[in-house]
């Protein structure tokens, strides 16, 4: 009797641990997928920025475009701001968070450098150029040497 109880007890521990991992996993899930899409925003943006010739670098799409980066930045901050707080948060919260950042990141570069390679094509130097600056700014780090580098390159155009 007593061995059947201990195995239900851990079939329940299991149970929880599997459930506690499905939920863990969809928190990633769903915040991965708020990254994509605010990165499928400044795409859209970015696209009607570059059609819209009557406008050009005054297009309402460049701002729309800066604000789902914007978003995109301050996602990234606070994720980071997690990974970096040991003891305030759970190691569960603090892998979430590592899981999360990774994508963030990745959508962020990628939406500064779409904005700016739009804007530098229709001839918008200031909006380019703070788009390149902001990866350069904002991303030190040895992993972040060749985005930096490709940044570094698009300011020597324009």
């Amino acid at each position: 009797m007593k061995d059947k109880l201990a195995i239900l007890t851990l079939g329940a521990i299991t149970l929880t641990a599997c459930t506690a991992g499905q939920t863990v996993m969809g928190r990633i899930q769903s915040s991965n997928d708020e990254s994509k899409a605010l990165y499928e925003q400044v795409l859209q943006e970015n696209i009607s920025a570059g059609l819209d010739k009557k406008n050009k670098c005054k297009s309402p799409h460049y701002q729309n475009s800066r604000n789902a980066i914007n978003e995109l930045g301050r996602k990234v901050d606070r994720l980071y701001a997690v990974t970096q707080q040991f003891g305030r948060y759970s190691d569960v919260e603090i892998s979430v968070a590592k899981d999360q950042l990774i994508p963030a990141v990745a959508y962020h570069i990628q939406g500064l450098f779409d904005m700016g390679d739009t804007a530098q094509k229709q001839g918008c130097t200031k909006i380019a150029r703070t788009a390149y600056e902001q990866v350069v700014k904002n991303y030190p780090g040895h992993a972040y040497t060749g985005y930096r580098e490709r940044a570094m390159m698009e300011l020597q155009k324009l």
